[in-house]
């Protein structure tokens, strides 16, 4: 149940991440205040006086007459728009005519009404559906009426509409052009009073604040869901390829315009990293999630620097918790061989690293093993995850090569292929439903596939034939195509990406066949490399495959072995010339020992302690031996004559302290290394009043103080070891040792702050000491 649930929430953060995306982008847009620009209409394109035409036509049998033609920048800064602004005769209702930004409607061109009030409203009838995002304007009576009603609708509602109202004012072209201006300004300061927006520039451009934003967002949403439904109902009506054409190059340069700036792709990653480590912790030890997000870190820094690399735009790395990380970014005209390289630059760094970790950890004998687990934790998930991702499997970054390089000359194969992999992660959703998720999103993206496979073998044989360095002849083509198809009343945003889709095909089918087999071998070596190499960490003796392998790279353990055993050979010689070297059978012991041949590893001790019965150096060899081999019972004795012996040397090392001290009784140096004696003994009393001999011999003597402040830590006497180290502090301030002793006494205060401050000026006087 709950990984079903962590489907569920992945599945709806993946839903959510581009909507999340929009609102940054959004809340982050300036938009600018309405400025028309007149200009001649000898320079509007010939498509749109074709367009514009039967609208012009129709609307002088009303009465108006065409007075300006204007660009007007859009809201956004992007591209300007063209329009048409005609004049009645009667002065009191104008009409402004546009070409539709999104042509997302069944009429492609926005007509508006408008006529001023002698009380100050602004009456306007228009054929769009609008989506009210700020609250309603009282200046303004509008009537949305929708993109499917005829213009003579849209008339007759207009003129009933004014015949309710008060009397309209008479305006000339540029009277009604100011107070459109004026209209338009008061409103944007009615929306700032109202705390819908603020200005950036007064009068001149202004941003949504973040409530504002997220109801834009939603309802647009619903908008687009809305005229995505009703589009294959409605006719397309007086729609042109010219028109579709500049759309398409318009929403171009949107794209190139609308990134991210730095400090929004920071605030991304690093706000979805921490979300996932968030989600993460309450499942996995802090260990395993520091290992298991260097490795996606590593793994998506792959992707992105080989984007940034071959000229990939907004280049973006998100986590997407249950899921993994993803790395986006943008290139329109992006070769085979730079997409291939960009999904091996993820997996290959963290397998080759992960292979060489394992490598490394299998040459350690069996006790260094047991303090560099982490080692070979690292080297397993670095391996799994890359290895997995290596896969043929779309839509991992080797199942993405294989559709790349095998697929694209055959567009069935590569939606085949796309299914094959959803009905895998299917079965694998069996076992850990997180694979579920994965599932579920690329089945949605089946039907688009086939669509654009479809179309790519329709269009393929004349696609060839067009000049592949004129963008914009290809892109007419294929909207000319697309309106001859059973598409052509599509939305203009599915067409938008169909047309994106053929072109990435088109640039990836043009690659040479000898670049397609170059780029085959190398992912090939690199799969089945990487399966080899993840086999061989795993499990290193593994057979003819390990043997295999070790012709090909030696097997590191028989390396070891075989230092091991030239260690042994030169022990043996020493000995043969020195039977009675005790370091030549220390060194051959612990030798031994790391073959396991612990019975002549305990003999190597017993000749030790047989040599220097009062030594510790056999007993802690044979101690350490016995405690390898199982034998505790054994061990405990050894480690007992160990601490017997050490205790011996102590108190005999105390009696010759004492006779110096008898002998010289202001020798500073004999009563620190008896306190020194005493601590190790556990007589801290003892230890403590030698180091207040020497402060009255010496009371500037540092060494003194802080081995005194240590002691009392021992005995949990925290306050004078606060003491000892502000004495030390104040004769010497760049002593790190005395603020790392007063850091440790203040943490067992409980004075977490203070220990910190202590912590760091320790460590950044222990730096600059060291430089």
């Amino acid at each position: 149940m709950q990984s079903l649930l962590f489907v569920i929430v992945s599945v709806l953060l993946l839903w959510a991440l581009p909507y999340l995306i929009a609102y940054g982008k959004v809340l982050k847009q300036t938009f600018l205040c309405f400025h028309p620009e007149p200009v001649s209409p000898e320079i509007l394109p010939d498509h749109l006086k074709t367009l514009f035409q039967p609208t012009i036509a129709q609307l002088k049998t009303y009465g108006f007459q065409v007075v300006e033609h204007h660009l007007i920048q859009s809201m956004t800064g992007g591209s300007k728009r063209w329009d048409v602004l005609f004049q009645h005769r009667s002065q009191q209702i104008y009409a402004g005519c546009a070409p539709a930004q999104l042509l997302n409607s069944a009429n492609p061109l926005l007509l508006s009404f408008s006529s001023f009030l002698e009380d100050g409203r602004l009456l306007f009838t228009t054929n769009v559906e609008m989506t009210w995002i700020y609250s309603q304007n009282p200046q303004e009576i509008a009537q949305y009426m929708g993109s499917t009603v005829s213009i003579d609708e849209q008339w007759q509602a207009h003129q009933r509409k004014l015949a309710e109202m008060s009397q309209p004012q008479t305006l000339s072209i540029a009277a009604f052009t100011e107070s459109w201006k004026h209209h338009s300004r008061t409103n944007v300061k009615r929306l700032v009073q109202t705390k819908e927006v603020y200005w950036v520039e007064p009068g001149e451009s202004y941003r949504m604040t973040w409530w504002t934003t997220a109801t834009a967002i939603v309802k647009t949403a619903r908008r687009k869901q809305r005229n995505k439904v009703q589009s294959h109902q409605i006719p397309t009506v007086g729609s042109t390829i010219d028109l579709e054409v500049d759309e398409f190059f318009q929403q171009q340069h949107q794209r190139q315009q609308g990134k991210l700036s730095p400090k929004s792709k920071r605030w991304l990653t690093w706000g979805t990293l921490g979300l996932f480590v968030a989600v993460y912790a309450l499942r996995f030890n802090p260990q395993w999630m520091i290992l298991f997000v260097a490795t996606l870190l590593l793994h998506e820094g792959g992707h992105v620097l080989a984007m940034k690399w071959f000229g990939y735009r907004d280049a973006t790395m998100l986590f997407i918790p249950f899921l993994g990380a993803l790395a986006t970014a943008r290139k329109d005209n992006a070769s085979l061989t730079e997409k291939v390289w960009i999904s091996l630059a993820g997996p290959l760094p963290g397998l080759i690293l992960g292979i060489g970790l394992a490598v490394v950890f299998n040459t350690f004998s069996d006790p260094m093993v047991e303090n560099f687990q982490w080692v070979r934790q690292a080297s397993e998930i670095l391996i799994t995850l890359n290895l997995f991702n290596l896969l043929p499997v779309y839509p991992l970054d080797g199942g993405q090569v294989a559709d790349l390089l095998l697929f694209s000359r055959n567009p069935y194969l590569g939606v085949v292929f796309k299914a094959i992999g959803v009905v895998l992660l299917a079965l694998l959703g069996l076992r850990q439903p997180l694979f579920l998720g994965f599932a579920v999103l690329i089945s949605r993206t089946i039907p688009y596939s086939f669509r654009l496979a479809k179309l790519n073998a329709a269009l393929r044989p004349e696609l060839q034939q067009l000049p592949s360095d004129k963008p914009e002849a290809i892109v007419r083509f294929l909207f000319t195509k697309l309106q001859d198809s059973r598409d052509r009343s599509l939305p203009f945003a599915q067409k938008y990406a169909l047309v994106l889709g053929l072109l990435e095909t088109h640039q990836e089918h043009s690659a040479k066949w000898t670049t397609r087999v170059g780029l085959s071998g190398i992912y090939l070596i690199s799969l089945i490399a990487g399966i080899v190499g993840g086999l061989y960490s795993f499990i290193p003796n593994l057979g003819l495959l390990g043997h295999t392998f070790n012709s090909l790279l030696q097997d590191p353990r028989v390396a070891y072995q075989k230092r091991i055993k030239h260690s042994i050979d030169q022990a043996t010689n020493r000995l043969q010339t020195n039977p009675k070297d005790i370091q030549a059978y220390l060194d051959r012991g612990r030798a031994k020992s790391a073959l396991k041949d612990y019975q002549g590893a305990i003999a190597d001790a017993n000749q030790i302690i047989q040599l220097d019965p009062g030594g510790l150096a056999g007993y802690e060899l044979r101690a350490g031996i016995r405690k390898r081999s199982s034998d505790q019972k054994g061990a405990e004795a050894d480690f007992a004559k160990v601490k017997s012996l050490r205790t011996q040397q102590l108190t005999q090392r105390l009696q010759q302290l004492n006779q110096v001290l008898r002998q010289h009784p202001k020798d500073t140096s004999a009563y620190l290394d008896r306190a020194g004696v005493h601590a190790e003994l556990n007589h801290y009393a003892a230890a403590i009043a030698d180091c207040s001999q020497v402060l009255k011999l010496d009371a500037r003597n540092t060494q003194a103080l802080l081995s005194r402040g240590d002691l009392y830590v021992q005995m949990k006497d925290y306050h004078r070891a606060i003491a000892d180290a502000n004495q030390i502090i104040s004769f010497q301030p760049d002593s790190f040792e005395a603020y790392m002793l007063r850091s440790e006494a203040r943490e067992q205060l409980g004075d977490q702050a203070g220990a910190e401050t202590d912590t760091q000026k320790s460590e950044s006087l222990d730096q600059a000491q060291t430089k």
